[in-house]
């Protein structure tokens, strides 16, 4: 089926069959949406193309493509294609061999702005006159698009594509385009990480399975002996606990069904572990076995290859993954991934987001540390802090990275493992006198953050504060995390271009995993002096991803 959605009416498939090819014929810039039926099932049901912010053609996909379809617009380099979530389309229509090195993205673009991200809400903004509407105004739940009419869908698709269309020509003038162009690079990159996946060693993956099933029916034993005869329950654990002398915090959690704010129970690992109760450590090993069993172990049975999707759209600008989270993966289970050429290549930045802060606050003890060998005792930043504060390094080390977290006495107790808030704020003293810089530094980000709104990155990105939103504590944290984590993630992602040549496999946080012995071609590259500041990469070439 072929529809149209603007100005005209047609009488007929072959005059709007026609039309559509004059309009298509010799254009050079469409803006694309595609809809498919869910967000689970990514299997495209059709798509849209606005030639302009009125006129948008839509064209089945599913179950088979229109006979009309226009191959040569959506396969040609010479066609610009303006997504808004370029990643998520591109990857459902992978099987059409989109053309994916001249793509826009409004998303991005809005994002880098500071603007919010979806569609609905960034069209009232900036086009209040607009008609575009979420998909869930028109499901339900258990509902898909196959449960909507053709033309139902089609409307839809086709005010998303001129929506984005009208966007682009907005924020095109507003973006920071030698900004957004590297960004840009990033789309192919990404597609095929996510389209090569990672080989499955089964055997090794079966005994992982085995282990971790041994494990939750452990602990399960253990919390239904205590009288918890679901452990997976929130509302079992907190009342179980509480009988037991120990209060769970209670914590605001947006549930999307009801669309309201909640007040629920936490069993977040980081609140049972401050229980001393035995029962809480039963709870944490139970919980961490389920989640490894249901999101990796399980879903892989029967597949050859692991995959992930790889996304832009973090607040940090961090290269992130859904869809079994590869980034966040246990690291028992990096064992059960082959190389599909012999070995992995890991190439892994030395302590990048310490050096971001020691650069970007000039404090002369960290950049003196920083200009040693990280692998010699001076070069080591943990142990020099560890020194300074006569503290253990293991200590040392989670301190450290508390700063950057923007943590306060409490989240350094919580973040080091200190038993005392007293002794946790004693210790960031030290620190902060041990590195007076970086502490002045983090104070003056802290008072940007809430003043101005806004923090700004290492190569100039403005990340937005929610200063209307959340406690003054609350955006302290987050203004200095996000500048130094921001930072580091746009490093690793001019790294990842520089190596777009190379078979990357992952990106995971501050290294990258490739595949095949990369180690010549990654160091004549000189990813260490890439940066404004020096970041050493330790390469290891391995059989097994460690």
């Amino acid at each position: 089926m072929i529809a149209y959605w603007g100005p005209l009416a047609f009488h007929g498939r072959s005059s709007l069959v026609k039309y559509m090819q004059e309009k298509l014929s010799g254009i050079n810039t469409v803006a694309m949406d595609v809809e498919t039926i869910s967000l689970k099932d990514t299997t495209p049901v059709g798509f849209s193309l606005a030639i302009s912010p009125t006129e948008s053609f839509y064209i089945t996909l599913y179950p088979e493509p229109d006979e009309a379809m226009p191959w040569d617009i959506i396969c040609s380099p010479a066609v610009k294609k303006v997504f808004h979530n370029s990643l998520f389309d591109l990857s459902a229509m992978e099987d059409y061999e989109i053309y994916n090195s001249n793509i826009e993205d409004t998303m991005l673009m809005a994002m880098l702005l500071g603007y919010p991200a979806g569609l609905v809400d960034l069209t009232a903004l900036l086009l209040p006159g607009m008609e575009v509407h979420s998909m869930g105004e028109y499901l339900t739940p258990k509902m898909t698009t196959l449960d909507l009419s053709v033309e139902q869908v089609s409307v839809k698709c086709c005010q998303d594509s001129q929506a984005t269309f009208a966007l682009f020509e907005e924020l095109l003038h507003l973006v920071d385009l030698d900004y957004y162009s590297v960004e840009k690079q990033l789309i192919p990159i990404l597609m095929k990480m996510s389209s090569r996946g990672l080989l499955i060693d089964h055997e090794v993956r079966e005994q992982l399975e085995i282990q971790y099933t041994e494990d939750m029916n452990y602990y399960e034993a253990l919390c239904v002996e205590a009288g918890m005869m679901k452990p997976g329950s929130p509302q079992q654990i907190g009342m179980i606990l509480a009988k037991r002398g120990n209060m769970l915090p209670l914590k605001r959690k947006f549930n999307e069904r009801k669309d309201k704010w909640e007040m629920k129970i936490s069993t977040r690992a980081e609140d049972l572990e401050k229980l001393s109760d035995p029962l809480a450590a039963a709870v944490i090993g139970y919980k961490h076995a389920r989640h490894t069993l249901s999101n990796y172990l399980v879903p892989w049975r029967s597949r050859p290859r692991a995959y992930t999707r790889w996304h832009l759209d973090a607040i940090t600008g961090r290269v992130s993954s859904t869809s079994r989270n590869l980034q966040n993966i246990p690291s028992p289970l990096r064992s059960m991934f082959l190389p599909d050429n012999e070995c992995f290549t890991i190439w892994d930045a030395s302590q990048m987001e310490l050096r971001c802060l020691a650069y970007l606050s000039q404090d002369k003890t960290m950049l003196e540390v920083f200009s040693h060998d990280p692998e010699s005792p001076d070069g080591n930043i943990h142990q020099k802090t560890a020194n300074y504060l006569n503290i253990l390094k293991k200590t040392a080390k989670n301190v450290n990275f508390a700063m950057i977290y923007g943590s306060s006495d409490e989240g350094l107790a919580e973040t080091a493992h200190i038993p005392s808030i007293r002794r946790a704020h004693q210790l960031r003293e030290s620190w902060f006198n041990t590195y007076p810089d970086a502490a002045r530094f983090i104070k003056l980000t802290q008072d940007e953050g809430w003043n101005d709104g806004y923090i700004t990155t290492l190569y100039g990105r403005k990340i937005a504060m929610p200063t209307n939103l959340e406690s003054r504590a609350a955006v302290n944290r987050k203004s200095i995390n996000y500048r130094i984590q921001g930072s580091a993630a746009e490093i690793i992602k001019r790294a990842m271009i520089r190596c777009r040549h190379l078979p990357i496999l992952l990106q995971v946080h501050d290294e990258l995993i490739g595949d095949g012995d990369l180690s010549e071609e990654v160091r004549s590259l000189d990813l260490e002096h890439m940066a404004p500041l020096h970041i050493p990469y330790q390469l290891i070439v391995s059989e097994r991803w460690t």
